[in-house]
């Protein structure tokens, strides 16, 4: 495996701990959540220039498709 693919399946690996990590804080005061999301980045940051884009690019990927699924389960308003 290239380091490429290696920073991006960690970026990826990393995006599934913050969104597990997300869950188990549902119910807790919102700055727990943000301090868990700016402690997740700032391991982003801890890549090398060279393979920092594809560790956000595999990061942001393992949490687009749960953004577009809760976004889908968002309770309709009245129009």
């Amino acid at each position: 495996m290239s380091r490429s693919n290696y920073a991006e399946s960690c970026g990826a690996e990393l995006g599934l701990a913050l969104i597990q990590a997300l869950h188990k804080l549902r119910d807790k005061p919102q700055d727990e959540s943000f301090l868990m999301v700016a402690g997740a980045l700032g391991v982003l940051t801890l890549f090398k220039d060279e393979h920092i884009e594809s560790a956000a690019a595999g990061f942001a990927g393992s949490l687009v498709d749960v953004l577009m699924l809760g976004v889908a389960n968002l309770p309709k308003g009245d129009a």
